[in-house]
């Protein structure tokens, strides 16, 4: 998971593609299920309330799980080259 906070305040750049994206799009086009495969809006829905309902101290405690997986690795990536990362990062699963 490529997580990419802005500490500025600023929107991210990602974010003001795909709003940009979005406006273009005409209604039929926004009414048809835009989640990925095995998400629908109930799923969404479930992960958005478990964030919302989470404290401080929850959302912290899960923090510091995550980087104690062995399997994982938490490094700071200057965002330029996060495009590139999220790419190698899906080929690799292709593969």
């Amino acid at each position: 998971m490529i997580t990419a906070y802005d500490l500025k305040g600023k929107p991210l750049v990602a974010y003001r593609r795909r709003r940009r994206r979005i406006t273009k799009m005409t209604k039929s086009q926004r009414r048809k299920n835009r989640f990925p495969s095995g998400w629908d809006e109930n799923k969404v829905r479930k992960v958005l309330a478990h964030y919302e309902n989470q404290t401080e101290e929850e959302a912290a405690a899960e923090d510091e799980a995550s980087f104690k997986r062995p399997s994982q690795t938490i490094m700071k990536v200057p965002r330029s080259l996060v495009p590139a990362v999220r790419e190698l990062i899906a080929l690799s699963k292709e593969h």
